[in-house]
């Protein structure tokens, strides 16, 4: 958007990811995202950025550039990361698998308290609008849509308290983690993780990597536990 692109100027786009950084940095309220070393955090969230995202992503350069980026810090240690096609082609091999949804109205109410909470007033029916209209747009491309992986668990957060729906997919970590891995499952909850919070006003795919099966090892950030609950407070809208 700042360099006045058309999602349509493929070669443009193309040329802007070459020469573009992204970095993921963990802080004590989640982690923040840089683009050039320019905390974009906030930004990602706001309703220019949230009207105009799904043009973008629906490109091939924009997803080959993502999915690369996304790739390349899963492969560095342990992480627990969401998004429209995570679970489906950016981390299909991942050990835990979350779809992470709920009504498009409770989701709308969510987005405007967290727009609020960010210093933004956005009407409850301009978010509830743009984001059935972004809902629709990945729904129906034709590159990595947005559904849930076959093997993903469906968690719907519409109802029931806050820190159950956390607890119950802590639990049921912990509980495949010991049967699969033994005494290394102590190691994978000890260890920290990386977290990643979706704009919370859309569905996230949750992919949690980890243990002793190759796909990741530790890196920095918070731990397992306080990731799930991190992600969960903002992509359950």
């Amino acid at each position: 958007m700042e360099e006045n692109i058309d999602p349509a100027q493929g070669s443009l786009l193309r040329s802007l990811c070459q020469r573009t950084s992204i970095g993921f940095h963990p802080h004590e309220f989640g982690t923040r995202i840089l683009c050039d070393g320019r905390d974009v955090t906030a930004a990602l969230g706001s309703p220019p950025v949230a009207r105009v995202v799904a043009s973008y992503a629906a490109r091939p350069e924009v997803r080959e550039f993502l999915v690369l980026a996304q790739r390349e810090l899963a492969a560095r240690g342990r992480v627990v990361m969401d998004g429209r096609d995570v679970g489906t082609v950016v981390l299909p091999e991942a050990d835990f698998k979350f779809f992470v949804t709920a009504s498009p109205e409770q989701r709308a109410l969510r987005g405007v308290a967290a727009a609020r909470d960010r210093g933004l007033s956005i009407a409850y029916e301009e978010m509830l609008r743009e984001m059935e209209r972004r809902d629709h747009a990945d729904i129906t491309r034709s590159l990595a849509p947005l559904k849930a992986a076959p093997d993903a668990i469906v968690v719907d957060t519409t109802v029931g308290p806050f820190e159950s729906i956390c607890s119950r997919l802590v639990s049921y970590i912990r509980r495949v983690t010991e049967t699969r891995f033994g005494d290394e499952a102590v190691e994978c909850f000890s260890s920290p993780a990386v977290s990643f919070e979706a704009p919370p006003h859309e569905p996230v795919q949750t992919e949690v990597t980890g243990a002793s099966n190759g796909t990741s090892r530790a890196s920095r950030g918070e731990r397992t536990e306080e990731s799930v609950i991190d992600l969960l407070a903002g992509g359950s809208s």
